[in-house]
């Protein structure tokens, strides 16, 4: 891996994208982080996997796996006490709903080639028009003080608190 064309390891270039869609999904936020990176070998740029549990101030516990050492792709998966939401891939919009009352239901929406073309079209029109941007510039520093505390406490061994 080379960190300079890369940005980071798994953690800031696939675990980043999962915490916003928690952090999206729950409509909450994390208040503590427990991490553990793994490096390959010795003269790693920076960690191929990165494993996370965040406790959300709703009680709400989430696990994130980040690795470039897996073959499949990246899986979201959120459990509640009347039923669960998963989606394989970012690149697969299908999505799993499964509730207590009606059991397993597969959404299916049409692909895309390029999932950030909405968002790509958004900041140009903000640029350029110096309009509103309606993505909020706060959730993307909150997912960033996660990162921070994430590679804190797995350089530190323990929990880490989010203020």
């Amino acid at each position: 891996m080379d960190r300079k064309r890369s940005g980071g390891g798994a953690l800031i270039d696939i675990g980043s994208h999962m915490i916003d869609l928690i952090i999206y999904c729950l409509d909450d936020k994390p208040k503590s982080v427990s991490c553990a990176l793994r490096p390959e070998g010795v003269n790693a740029e920076g960690e191929v996997t990165a494993t996370l549990l965040l406790i959300m101030t709703n009680g709400c516990h989430c696990s994130v796996s980040a690795s470039f050492a897996l073959q499949r792709s990246t899986v979201l998966q959120i459990y509640g006490t009347k039923g669960s939401v998963a989606m394989e891939s970012i690149d697969d919009p299908n999505i799993e709903i499964t509730t207590v009352d009606q059991g397993p239901q597969r959404l299916a929406f049409p692909r895309r080639e390029n999932i950030y073309v909405d968002l790509i079209q958004e900041f140009e029109w903000f640029v350029l028009s110096k309009g509103v941007c309606r993505s909020e510039a706060s959730s993307c520093m909150h997912a960033s003080s996660v990162i921070d505390a994430a590679y804190h406490s797995a350089n530190s061994g323990g929990k880490f608190f989010i203020v």
